[in-house]
């Protein structure tokens, strides 16, 4: 009787050690899906060819991303250019691609906010070792409460001991509340 009650406790161990093997400071989703492909931008946010509607786009009522075809009003321009009286919040939360992207120097994120909440955007890289691919946190950018609105970070591609990211394809993350915005930088 002993026996089989070791094997069902060793069992029990296992199993929590397994679940409680999550992802490293739970990482949203979409950083466990492969880095690749980006949206080339210009300087002043202008899409570059054929955007990857896998990244960036609009919160689509809870559902997942909108691809960034479907931002409002068919944008293509970053959300901070608009010209006349500042426009109202968006209806949605929505994540501009990086400008420029690929970034050899540089890179700014502009997202908008329909209403204020806690913001969380970092920059997430891959590294391979010995093993499989990690995932880490190069650069956390915001973790603050904002006003609705729109928003404007700058990426110096440094991490956050202060010292510049290698060459590679990064992903930004914006996560409000349950939702995950995501994006890929090239680095050069």
């Amino acid at each position: 009787m002993a026996r089989p009650q070791a094997i069902l406790t060793l069992t029990a161990i296992g199993a929590f050690g397994l679940t409680s093997a999550a992802t490293p400071h739970g990482f949203p989703r979409c950083t466990h899906s492969h880095f690749e492909g980006i949206t080339q931008t210009a300087s002043d946010g202008t899409i570059v060819g054929e955007p990857d509607a896998r990244d960036w786009g609009c919160v689509g009522g809870g559902h997942g991303a909108d691809a960034i075809r479907a931002l409002p009003r068919g944008r293509t321009a970053p959300l901070g250019l608009a010209l006349g009286p500042p426009a109202p919040p968006p209806t949605a939360v929505c994540m501009d691609p990086a400008a420029p992207n690929p970034a050899d120097q540089a890179t700014r994120l502009q997202f908008g906010l329909p209403a204020s909440a806690h913001v969380n955007l970092s920059v997430y890289g891959r590294r391979q070792g010995h093993g499989p691919r990690e995932t880490f946190v190069a650069r956390a950018l915001v973790d603050a409460e904002l006003a609705a609105g729109l928003h404007a970070v700058y990426w110096d591609l440094s991490d956050d001991q202060g010292v510049r990211v290698a060459a590679g394809i990064y992903r930004a993350v914006l996560v409000v509340g349950e939702d995950a915005l995501c994006g890929d930088i090239e680095v050069r």
